[in-house]
């Protein structure tokens, strides 16, 4: 995966952009295991653990925004 610094346009937030290329995620077989992490990212708080708010996707990557 490759991480970025983003900022929201309107708000000003900072977060981390998190992308994931399916075709890596296809060749590696861990479907399940990208899966899993956003689903135990969105259940998790923690304040030493980087909280996950919110995932989107275009046609080769997945994106997890934290």
């Amino acid at each position: 995966a490759d991480v970025f610094l983003a900022r929201d346009k309107q708000s000003k937030f900072l977060c981390v952009l998190k992308s994931i290329s399916k075709k890596k995620i296809k060749e590696l077989k861990i479907e399940e295991l990208v899966f899993r992490e956003i689903k135990i990212q969105t259940y998790l708080c923690h304040k030493h653990v980087t909280s996950l708010y919110g995932v989107f996707d275009d046609q080769s990557k997945i994106y997890l925004i934290m």
